[in-house]
């Protein structure tokens, strides 16, 4: 992906794109790239910087992005601290924890020995 008015062709591209799938599949791939330039001492220039962050949907789609990455987190964390899948309905009560408690989840789920997290997931059952 190019840069300048490259950038701002795809961007205004992609903001005409109908909302859905294709979209946020698309516009992560927009952010990757945007990121793995960033990391990798390509530096994007500054007013490309303020167009990815003055585009709603990009800001959107990041913080969904971070908050599946963190409750996948979550999910593996119990999972491996209990010796067992989780099932659907504990995956949505550890979704709901993760929403009211924040990171603070992950801090309790690998704080507590395995019976206290068995018991502090099936709190979340009920």
């Amino acid at each position: 992906m190019g840069a300048g008015l490259t950038l701002r062709r795809a961007i205004s591209d992609l903001q005409q794109t109908p909302p859905g799938a294709v979209r946020d599949a698309l516009v992560r791939r927009v952010i990757e790239l945007h990121h793995d330039r960033r990391a990798h001492g390509t530096r994007a220039p500054e007013d490309e910087d303020e167009l990815m962050r003055s585009l709603p949907f990009v800001e959107e789609l990041e913080r969904r992005c971070r908050t599946e990455g963190t409750h996948l987190a979550l999910v593996r964390i119990v999972e491996r601290r209990l010796h067992r899948e989780v099932s659907a309905p504990e995956r949505d009560a550890l979704r709901e924890r993760l929403d009211h408690l924040g990171e603070s989840a992950l801090d309790a789920a690998l704080d507590l020995d395995p019976a206290a997290l068995e018991a502090w997931l099936a709190r979340g059952l009920s």
